[in-house]
C-alpha cells in the first residue's frame, strides 16, 4: 500500500502531544515516528496530503501557537533531514525544497546519491516513463517491450522504492534529481 509522507519539526518538544492530537484527527490512520527532534510521519494514500498538511499548520499556529514545518517526501532517506532545518513553519514539498536550492552543491550530491539507489533496469524504464509524460503504452513502446511487462517493471519499481510514480509531485521529483544528475 501506496503512503504519503513527510518530515516533521517542532520547536518546542514539549508540545509533542497537541500536535499528534491535531494530526490524529486530520488523518484516518497515521505513524508518528521521533528521531531526536524531527519525526516521521506517514499515512494512508491521502488527496490533498499537501493541502492537508497546510490546514494542520495553521491550525497548530492559529489555536496553539505551535511553530512545525512539514517536509513532503516521496520515501524516508536521511538525506533529506537536513532540509527540514531551511523551513521555518511551513509545508513544503521535496521537489520545491530542490528547486529552491537548485544551485547549491549538496542539492547535486545528495540527487546523485538518491539515483545511485535506483537499479539501472528501474532508472532506464523510469526515464523512459519520464519522457513519455507517464504515458504507459507510449513507454512500452519506447522501450520495446510488451505492455505488460511495464506494468511488471512499473510495479517492481514502486515497490522496490516504496513509491508512487503515478503520484505527480513524486514524478517531479524523480525527474528534477535525475536531470540535476545528468
Amino acid at each position: 500500500m501506496i503512503t504519503n509522507k513527510a518530515y516533521f519539526k517542532l520547536e518546542n518538544p514539549n508540545e509533542r502531544n497537541i500536535l499528534k492530537k491535531i494530526l490524529e484527527e486530520s488523518f484516518q490512520e497515521i505513524s508518528i515516528n521521533w528521531l531526536n527532534d524531527v519525526a516521521t510521519l506517514e499515512t494512508v494514500n491521502k488527496e490533498n496530503f499537501q493541502l492537508q498538511l497546510c490546514k494542520i499548520l495553521s491550525t497548530a499556529f492559529l489555536d496553539f501557537n505551535l511553530q512545525v514545518s512539514f517536509l513532503i517526501v516521496p520515501f524516508f532517506n536521511d538525506i533529506f533531514l537536513k532540509y527540514i532545518y531551511k523551513l521555518n513553519s511551513e509545508v513544503a514539498s521535496a521537489f520545491e525544497i530542490f528547486i529552491r536550492y537548485i544551485d547549491d552543491p549538496i542539492v547535486k550530491k545528495d540527487s546523485i546519491a538518491l539515483v545511485k539507489k535506483i537499479s539501472d533496469n528501474d532508472l532506464d524504464t523510469l526515464k523512459a516513463f519520464l519522457k513519455c509524460n507517464a504515458n504507459s503504452s507510449l513507454t512500452a513502446n519506447e522501450l520495446y517491450v510488451h505492455r505488460n511487462t511495464l506494468n511488471y517493471r512499473i510495479n517492481h519499481l514502486i515497490n522496490d522504492l516504496n513509491i508512487d510514480i503515478r503520484d505527480l509531485n513524486t514524478l517531479m521529483f524523480l525527474n528534477l534529481i535525475i536531470n540535476i544528475c545528468a
